[in-house]
């Protein structure tokens, strides 16, 4: 690690005062337009201050993780152009997390879109070690026409639900093609995690 980086995040975190940290990693090659590098690379979570440099060092190493190389050959991604960036961010303590797709790939309607919800973070939606609540949403009018829970209680309000749709709708607007949206909620406030176009 250089030093003068080194002082300069060292600064900026002891700043901000971060009680917590999320080091996410963030590749070049990460979302193109047929291949998806979704998961390959390594992001950490709850990371106290004083590891922070052994997780930044560990998230670049995870470019060449060994079960990334065989994915760059067989989508003949040269190595030589992916780089690899790392956010440094607060870590939000969520309610609530998971995932909009602003498209129903499964049914392959453009029309509907999908939230899929748990308690905590929405790590464990990403990663499939839970299954969450799964909520359809029609584009047109935000209105719910179809969910799946997986507990009694639905994780999320139906206001909640508008506030994701309408977020969803914000920022595939934006980027002009469906997109696989990482959220979490915390106070009531929905804070927007990651954004990628969906590949599949």
């Amino acid at each position: 690690m250089p030093s003068l980086l080194e002082k300069e995040i060292e600064k900026e975190i002891d700043k901000k005062r971060f009680p917590f940290i999320a080091v996410r990693s963030s590749a070049t090659a990460e979302d193109l337009a047929g291949a998806s590098f979704a998961g390959q690379f390594e992001s950490y979570l709850n990371i106290p201050r004083a590891r922070l440099f052994d997780y930044i060092k560990t998230c670049w190493a995870s470019l060449y993780e060994e079960r990334v190389l065989p994915y760059t050959l067989y989508h003949k991604v040269p190595m030589h152009r992916i780089k690899m960036a790392v956010l440094v961010q607060e870590m939000i303590k969520a309610e609530k997390g998971g995932v909009i797709f602003t498209k129903d790939v499964l049914r392959d309607n453009e029309r509907v879109m999908v939230i899929e919800a748990v308690n905590g973070l929405g790590e464990k939606v990403v990663s499939g070690t839970s299954e969450p609540d799964r909520y359809l949403v029609e584009k047109q009018d935000l209105k719910t026409i179809g969910q799946k829970l997986k507990g009694k209680k639905a994780v999320l309000s139906q206001e909640e639900i508008f506030s994701l749709t309408s977020l969803g709708l914000l920022v595939e607007n934006y980027y002009h093609s469906f997109q696989d949206i990482e959220w979490v909620i915390k106070n009531g406030k929905v804070f927007l995690l990651q954004a990628r176009p969906i590949t599949t």
